[in-house]
């Protein structure tokens, strides 16, 4: 028999999975049929944790964030489970997480963790953009080595930077953010963030319309900084 809870991105969703064939325990998670919902729950006793994907957290500290213990009596379907992967996920270190229930002897199972981290920064490079821009970026969106880089990072960093090259006059830039593994440090990658800024936008002339009671240079001078 065998039980899996996954999590995936920011949706959190949790499947059960069922299987009376022995041979199941050991099936790929994407061979595992949906629960039915039906299923009476059932306890099991935690006999041992193991942890896989693991690259730069410990063991120790997955199952500590986990909140499982080995001798905790849980529910199958149940809630411990569910929680379980929640409080990995707020840590924001993991982006795909799954448990897996492997019954043995009487009432008792073997718990194994599944995650796959988040990578961590190890190298930024920038491209086609000056010192003065870049630093202006990074002073709204901070590169540290080590940090987790999410997909959520990556848009942030995009979208500060179309943004200030917009103000800078480049209407029509394009940033590109690409991600290679370091050979060296598990988990670990480089980003290299390209800019392509296009022709620069400057505005020639200024005509005013419809006004009567303001003359022109008034308008003109309150727009100078627009």
């Amino acid at each position: 028999m065998r039980i899996k809870t996954h999590i995936h991105a920011i949706v959190v969703c949790t499947a059960f999975l069922w299987q009376i064939m022995p041979c199941w325990a050991h099936a790929s998670p994407s061979t595992a049929q949906a629960a039915p919902t039906d299923i009476t729950p059932r306890g099991y006793t935690i006999q041992e944790i193991k942890v896989t994907g693991n690259r730069s957290l410990a063991l120790e500290a997955v199952i500590a964030i986990s909140g499982l213990q080995v001798g905790d009596t849980i529910q199958l379907p149940g809630l411990a489970t569910q929680k379980a992967i929640q409080r990995l996920w707020k840590q924001g270190l993991i982006q795909d997480a799954s448990i897996y229930i492997t019954p043995t002897q009487g009432e008792s199972a073997i718990l194994t963790i599944a995650i796959t981290e988040i990578p961590r920064l190890v190298k930024y490079t920038f491209k086609n953009i000056t010192k003065k821009e870049r630093k202006a970026l990074l002073e709204q969106v901070p590169l540290e080595k080590g940090q987790a880089v999410s997909s959520q990072l990556i848009k942030r960093l995009r979208k500060a930077l179309i943004k200030q090259l917009s103000q800078g006059g480049y209407r029509n830039a394009t940033v590109s953010v690409t991600s290679t593994r370091d050979p060296e440090q598990a988990n670990g990658i480089h980003l290299t963030i390209e800019v392509k800024k296009g022709k620069k936008c400057l505005i020639h002339a200024i005509h005013i319309h419809g006004n009567h009671s303001i003359d022109s240079d008034t308008l003109k001078a309150k727009m100078r900084h627009t």
